[in-house]
């Protein structure tokens, strides 16, 4: 499979949006998630009994017993034409720090789509709001809005209710800088399963799908009389029925379901750009020597490629490539090791990036120029103001050294000039200047390289985006 159909999908929304039950379904109708494989997990098995995948998923006995959400889960899916792998955050704003550690190409935003709570959500200072914002920020270009809860009584699958909520959401987005012709947003049930997996066009796909899953049912309930079993199967088909008089009602739907749209799904080519991979690891091997370990964000990497290392501008050219492919080639998205047995082991550090030679390689940066967003402090911050940053592999302390510009966060527009502090909610250009020479990227060339956020007291209290960064010769400005 091209490495381009291989990608990273994060979904996201308020606690009682109904993204669990969304997963269940998800991969209930695909067979990834069965009764067996949750047992293992400590899934109590008189629950299993009464409730079915689409609500297992929350209730492991470590959940329970913590009352929370485990804070990520992932899970990898196949559709007609690529590989995603699925990540599910806890429905808050921390996470944002998953998302700048990992390569998110797209993002799944779960609205409970009741009256109440979507006024809510979308509505003024609405979480919903908060994290399409944050999005923006993070560079997640390819978003999938589901509108849920679409069965609720006081909805019944209106099309005008839908239609109604769908240009809110299209109007938002387009308020906040997204290319609205890059934004889906399908009408969804978790509960019933509607326009989540493959899509129910006949009465017959539901019945066959029904009898399927009863069939696993009871090879897991052997001991069940067979009294006990028809009962069930009578309720199941009377369930299936209602199921199918409700599909009905939405006929006037005609896009496409959750799966569909997944893989319709364009990415870019990013085996197509200069390398750039930032070091996680280095390992001294008996008989290989030095190996510089990490995931490969941009471009590929073969044996032979002459490469540099970033701070420090450290020559060297690949002898070998590990990884299980049989041509031994590294692809974006790849995590592999190659080894320079002609550098020391302590020559490279952790957060140092590999390029190219002699196609636009990494730069040693000493300053930078940043657009940021105070998300959740009390304190109020001031020029001068000193903290550990996080960008790729790379955590270093960083003075945030001037206030350019407070801009408004919606629009861009320069709200006050050279401002005397910051506080949270507010956005602004800064000037940061790093404790010692690092290896960082402008997000209009390299995103993936080109964020950063501040984490203190385990919260994630500031995020940014480089503007432009200063290298010891010189500005290196955006195009």
């Amino acid at each position: 499979m091209n490495q381009n159909n291989k990608l990273n999908v994060v979904i996201f929304g308020s606690p009682s949006s109904g993204k669990s039950t969304i997963i269940g379904r998800f991969l209930e109708s695909y067979c990834r998630v069965t009764l067996k494989n949750l047992k293992m997990q400590g899934l109590d098995s008189t629950f299993l009994d009464k409730k079915t995948l689409c609500w297992a998923l929350n209730e492991l006995k470590s959940q329970k017993e913590r009352g929370l959400e485990i804070d990520q889960k992932l899970w990898q899916f196949k559709t007609t034409n690529k590989t995603f792998l699925l990540m599910d955050v806890i429905g808050r704003s921390n996470f944002i720090s998953d998302c700048i550690a990992n390569t998110i190409n797209v993002g799944i935003f779960v609205i409970d789509g009741t009256r109440e709570a979507f006024d809510s959500e979308m509505g003024v200072g609405g979480l919903s709001r908060v994290q399409a914002n944050l999005l923006t920020l993070l560079g997640v270009k390819n978003v999938i809005v589901l509108i849920n809860k679409m069965d609720d009584e006081t909805i019944n699958y209106s099309k005008s209710y839908f239609d109604d909520r769908k240009s809110e959401v299209i109007n938002y987005f387009d308020t906040i800088g997204y290319n609205t012709q890059q934004i889906q947003v399908l009408p969804v049930s978790g509960l019933t399963g509607f326009n989540v997996g493959k899509k129910f066009q006949e009465k017959e796909d539901i019945l066959q799908r029904s009898r399927k899953l009863n069939l696993k049912n009871e090879k897991e309930n052997e001991k069940e009389n067979e009294k006990e079993k028809e009962k069930e199967k009578e309720k199941e088909t009377q369930k299936e029925k209602i199921q199918v008089k409700k599909n009905l009602k939405i006929k006037w739907w005609e896009g496409p379901s959750l799966f569909q749209a997944l893989d319709s799904v364009n990415p870019e080519n990013y085996a197509q750009y200069p390398l750039r991979m930032p070091v996680k690891d280095i390992y001294k091997i008996s008989g290989i020597g030095t190996v510089a370990y990490g995931r490969i964000d941009y471009g590929i990497i073969n044996q032979g490629k002459q490469i540099i290392f970033s701070p420090g501008n450290i020559i060297s050219q690949v002898h070998s490539v590990e990884t299980p492919r049989l041509d031994y080639v590294g692809y974006p998205g790849c995590t592999l090791g190659f080894s320079v047995p002609d550098l020391e082991y302590s020559q490279l550090q952790k957060g140092m990036v590999c390029g190219e030679i002699n196609n636009d390689p990494p730069k040693d940066v000493v300053q930078f120029t940043a657009q940021i967003v105070v998300l959740s402090t009390d304190e109020v911050i001031r020029p001068g103001f000193e903290e550990t940053i996080f960008c790729h592999q790379l955590k270093i302390k960083c003075k945030f050294e001037q206030f350019l510009e407070k801009i408004d966060k919606r629009n861009g527009e320069i709200i006050e000039q050279n401002p005397n502090s910051l506080k949270r909610g507010d956005a602004a250009v800064v000037v940061v200047v790093p404790e010692r020479p690092i290896s960082v990227e402008t997000y209009a060339s390299y995103p993936k390289l080109g964020k950063f956020g501040i984490s203190k007291y385990n919260k994630l209290i500031l995020i940014g985006i480089i503007k432009s960064v200063q290298t010891p010769k010189g500005l290196k400005k955006i195009k």
